[in-house]
């Protein structure tokens, strides 16, 4: 509580700065750069709410920081910056579920469903200025143009099922497998070679997705001796 007392009062003075500096001074910063640092005082605000068991603050900051984080994906120039985005939105995901759990919600492993009950009035009442911050980010990142133009990953399919990638590291493998495979079949590079490039990258991925499982294997293993 007293590392989350202090990280609230600076992450508070840090976000006061940016506010004023967004608000015509000599020095401005982008509404990117505004936005990010709203997403990381939100989520500070909202840890030290939930160890105050104020779950309803909890949830109604954790929603405006998943609405700004969903516009950053929205405007992501390209797949991995999109995964990126959708990366920090599922590392709440557990303070969501629980809040929404605590507050007596039936669907609480429901997250968007939860999000979707936070409406905007209740966010800019609890972060004023919340939606001129998402339309200005809309505006600056020009997000439907950005839609059009994102280098995207191909859609990958496991067994007739599509998979969805949401690790911005094996997304990113996954973009250079793409791309080595298309270079190969239109036939680009001498010989061999190009296909020795595709066994490189296809190894590469491999060997993001095993550690990515093991990680996945050893958080769970905490997860469960800390539950016992």
């Amino acid at each position: 509580m007293s590392y989350l007392r202090r990280a609230h009062k600076y992450s508070r003075s840090l976000y006061d700065i940016a506010i004023a500096l967004s608000s015509g001074s000599s020095v401005t910063i982008d509404q990117k750069t505004l936005a990010e640092l709203t997403i990381y005082y939100l989520a500070i605000r909202a840890e030290l709410s939930f160890e105050r068991s104020a779950f309803a603050e909890a949830l109604t900051d954790l929603a405006a920081r998943r609405k700004l984080l969903g516009t950053l994906a929205e405007a992501a120039r390209s797949s991995v910056d999109q995964a990126l985005a959708t990366e920090f939105i599922d590392s709440y995901d557990p303070f969501i579920r629980f809040s929404a759990y605590k507050l007596g919600r039936a669907e609480s492993h429901d997250i968007e469903g939860v999000v979707r009950d936070v409406d905007d009035e209740m966010m800019e009442e609890a972060l004023p200025g919340l939606g001129k911050l998402v339309e200005g980010l809309r505006g600056e990142t020009n997000v439907e143009e950005m839609e059009q133009g994102r280098k995207e990953l191909a859609d990958v399919e496991f067994a007739g099922e599509s998979v969805e990638l949401r690790s911005a590291e094996i997304v990113g493998v996954m973009l250079k497998v793409q791309e080595a495979l298309s270079k190969a079949e239109a036939g680009r590079g001498k010989g061999m070679s190009r296909w020795d490039r595709v066994l490189a990258v296809l190894g590469d991925a491999e060997g993001v997705a095993r550690r990515l499982l093991d990680d996945h294997e050893v958080c769970c293993c905490c997860d469960h001796f800390a539950t016992c």
